[in-house]
């Protein structure tokens, strides 16, 4: 197998095959929503969704944008997989 170009921290995120992984991404997404976009690999987004979470009536909308965000990354995991079967 070919080693994996994406970043230590994008790969802690796909899970490795891990099934306790999916478990951990939701709360992730919705108690510190920046994090779960720097753990996706995508730092820009992170601080995008840092500045919304800055204020109270902002940290709504970061939380469920990166629920969002983590819910389609598993949706686009899920589907990958079962391509390769």
């Amino acid at each position: 197998m070919a080693p994996s170009l994406a970043s230590p921290i994008a790969r802690s995120w796909k899970g490795n095959g891990q099934k306790g992984a999916s478990r951990v991404r939701l709360p992730v997404a919705v108690v510190l929503p920046g994090l779960a976009f720097y753990r996706m690999g995508r730092p820009v987004l992170g601080l995008i969704c840092y500045t919304l979470q800055a204020s109270l009536a902002g940290w709504l909308p970061a939380a469920l944008w990166a629920t969002y965000a983590t819910r389609q990354v598993e949706r686009r995991q899920r589907s990958l997989a079962a391509r390769l079967r």
